[in-house]
């Protein structure tokens, strides 16, 4: 047996436990989810994930893939499907490379590096936004954001500099879902020397965002990392 064929093996083993010990597991495509069931419910829908830990899952999370366990209700059949993203508990927006449905659980694989179950899984809960849409948590539509700082990201390369770009006033930040509603073009910064900035471009990529700002180049010793960012009030 080769390593590609035992890791296949070992996979498929653990989701027969994770589903259903008696079902037939099949992969969800987006066009056969339920539209009825969709249409009524909110912009976003929150799921609790499933309670149990193994050898393969912790906390319901996947353990050797990016990997959670949720209820198979009507409800997140319709909406957690491919190419959909979901909120993580860490605030991390992500979106769903493929979902795995059982007669009572489902398994929702995202395009993300291995997820800490303890971090993300049970008895946190998953949220995924509909129609592409960014998912919101509950109650987040209510909320005010006040003045907050936020870490910058720790990479250096030949492009950056602890988080700050070399070639324009960018800066490289996680993609919270607070960092994404609040880091909008037009609002006003606060960077580690005192400087007070407009945003002028928001670029998202995965679980990382970069700020673009009205200003010349930024010195990634003075403004990045281990310094933080503030949040200071948004775009009128």
């Amino acid at each position: 047996m080769t390593l590609s064929t035992f890791r296949f093996a070992s996979l498929a083993a653990a989701l027969m436990v994770a589903l259903s010990m008696s079902m037939t597991v099949h992969a969800l495509e987006p066009a056969k989810a339920n539209a009825s069931a969709a249409n009524q419910v909110s912009a976003s829908v929150t799921s609790p994930i499933n309670n149990f830990t193994n050898e393969h899952w912790q906390n319901g999370v996947y353990r050797t893939a990016a990997g959670i366990s949720i209820p198979a209700t009507q409800a997140n059949i319709a909406a957690f499907v491919p190419q959909a993203k979901v909120l993580l508990t860490t605030g991390e927006i992500v979106p769903i490379k493929r979902v795995q449905v059982g007669d009572k659980n489902m398994a929702v694989w995202l395009q993300s590096p291995l997820l800490n179950g303890t971090a993300v899984g049970y008895p946190h809960k998953l949220t995924v936004g509909l129609n592409h849409s960014d998912p919101v948590p509950p109650q987040a539509s209510a909320q005010k954001y006040k003045a907050f700082s936020t870490r910058i990201n720790n990479f250096t390369n030949k492009d950056w500099l602890n988080g700050v770009y070399r070639k324009a006033a960018g800066i490289s930040l996680p993609a919270t879902i607070t960092n994404r509603n609040a880091f909008k073009p037009g609002a006003t910064v606060r960077l580690a020397d005192g400087q007070t900035r407009l945003i002028h471009s928001t670029q998202v990529v995965g679980a990382n965002m970069s700020i673009f700002l009205d200003t010349p180049m930024l010195d990634g010793d003075a403004v990045g990392y281990p310094k933080k960012i503030t949040f200071v009030a948004p775009a009128p």
